[in-house]
């Protein structure tokens, strides 16, 4: 099974491209996973939630329990996303919230035969690297990200403790999906 993998916090901004988004990726073939980092719902929020779901869009709904901020958290989790419900065999690919997707054959012409495929590696010039459309098989992320943990939360905070530290300010590290 292929995956397209976004994700987002409660912050309107970007939850609101989510339901677009996912009928795009279904339009090219791939089944979309939110992973949605719980924070203070309203109505609006839930209202989106809901039409997710009545899409069968997989909703993955994550605690954070750490110190990192629900906004870079929600970044940085689609690196991760290989920890959640996925057999070793599933195609998974990072995509943004809130960029849709219109080629099929764009979207489908991955060499399986490679262990990871790089979708638009040019986005900045070569200068960094975005984390939307990076894919590989479940078993081929778990290789990369080398786990320490089996809990996705304690993972992501291990890394980032472990490669920035617990001192930072959120928007120092918002491009740190994109290096």
């Amino acid at each position: 099974m292929k995956y397209s993998i976004f994700s987002s916090n409660n912050n309107k901004n970007y939850l609101f491209y989510a339901p677009l988004t996912a009928l795009s990726w279904m339009h090219v073939g791939y089944k979309p996973v939110l992973v949605y980092i719980r924070g203070k719902e309203d109505k609006q929020v839930s209202y989106i939630l809901e039409f997710l779901r009545e899409l069968q869009v997989d909703v993955k709904i994550i605690e954070n329990t750490t110190f990192i901020p629900n906004t870079n958290f929600a970044q940085i989790v689609r690196l991760y996303a290989w920890m959640l419900d996925f057999d070793a065999n599933d195609y998974l690919l990072t995509a943004d919230i809130d960029m849709f997707v219109a080629s099929r054959n764009y979207f489908n012409m991955q060499n399986m035969q490679k262990d990871i495929n790089i979708f638009f590696a040019n986005a900045y010039n070569y200068s960094r690297f975005p984390i939307c459309y990076l894919g590989a098989q479940q078993k081929v992320w778990a290789e990369i990200m080398c786990k320490r943990s089996d809990n996705i939360v304690n993972e992501i905070a291990f890394q980032l403790e472990s490669n920035i530290g617990k001192n930072f300010n959120e928007h120092e590290i918002w491009n740190y999906d994109e290096n």
